[in-house]
């Protein structure tokens, strides 16, 4: 199951899902990638995790609209998106005359879709954040303490285990 992944390095691989704690990089369960990327995510989270609170933070690999729905029964999303996996239209026709700072965001029942300008687009998806800018503690060249969205500073905190997960498997 060759994966090709434009955005990777190495172009073709291998993709697998892992579900980490947070914090210590612990590997709670993996499955290696075949096709079925939805089932296999809820799959991996299994009973010990699925519909118990928890907060599952994923980069845009693998979040979609569609997967925060099936999961927002009782496991709580988080993380940035891919705009062609769910997000509003308008959403999307939004991005392309946004200024840097700004910000726009679309709600569907649980599910949050936001897009802050930065450098970049950044495109985030929540079923556990409200739309809600904060200052973050970063300052700009003016010495201004920048405003983004509140889902930014929470994922990347929570995302440290994946990476580190990634680091000590390396």
């Amino acid at each position: 199951f060759r994966v090709y992944m434009p955005d990777k390095p190495d172009k073709y691989g291998r993709k697998a899902y892992l579900v980490c704690e947070s914090t210590s990089g612990y590997i709670w369960n993996l499955e290696i990638y075949t096709g079925q990327s939805i089932k296999e995510l809820v799959d991996l989270l299994g009973p010990n995790l699925l519909d118990k609170g928890y907060h599952l933070y994923q980069d845009n690999y693998y979040n979609s609209v569609e997967l925060s729905e099936i999961l927002r029964r009782g496991t709580y999303v988080c993380g940035t998106l891919r705009l062609n996996r769910g997000a509003p239209k308008e959403l999307k026709d939004k991005v392309k005359i946004f200024k840097k700072g700004e910000t726009a965001f679309a709600k569907k029942g649980q599910v949050l879709t936001q897009v802050w300008k930065d450098k970049r687009d950044v495109k985030l998806i929540s079923t556990i954040h409200m739309a809600q800018v904060v200052e973050s503690e970063k300052t700009n060249q003016n010495g201004e303490k920048i405003s983004m969205p509140e889902i930014i500073g929470d994922y990347n905190v929570y995302m440290k285990g994946v990476d580190r997960a990634d680091q000590m498997m390396h």
